[in-house]
């Protein structure tokens, strides 16, 4: 992946390397992630946090 400027991958690239047919998985993954506190999101930027 070599984007030019490091930025957080899109809903596309993750559901691609995570085996996800669907942007919407991928919302859906990511929201039980943040409801039990694995990750944190920004939603104005591409940015998460791993743990609490």
């Amino acid at each position: 992946m070599d984007r030019g400027v490091w930025r957080g991958p899109d809903r596309e690239e993750i559901g691609d390397r995570a085996g996800l047919s669907s942007t919407g998985s991928v919302a859906y993954h990511l929201d039980r992630l943040e409801e039990h506190g694995l990750i944190r999101r920004d939603r104005r930027w591409r940015s998460l946090r791993l743990g609490n």
